[in-house]
């Protein structure tokens, strides 16, 4: 099996998961909250996700963030 076949289920599976996690919101039955996250680690799930389609078109995909640069972002709370 590639690595790319393997991402590509990976994001299959996160993806279902947060289509679960949204019925669970509406629902009432889960929370959102905030977290602080660094920026890099945002920029490596999204380089993560988007890197098949630029191996696809063999194009580089490459990441330059400050360290230390943090945000805030949703968690879901059960």
């Amino acid at each position: 099996m590639s690595v790319t076949s393997i991402r590509a289920g990976n994001t299959f599976s996160k993806l279902i998961s947060d289509i679960l996690d949204l019925s669970k919101i509406e629902a009432g039955r889960m929370e959102l909250a905030l977290e602080d996250v660094t920026v890099a680690s945002a920029f490596a799930e999204v380089t993560s996700a988007l890197y098949p389609l630029a191996e696809k078109k063999s194009q580089a995909l490459l990441q330059q963030v400050e360290p230390n640069l943090h945000l805030r972002r949703r968690r879901y709370a059960i």
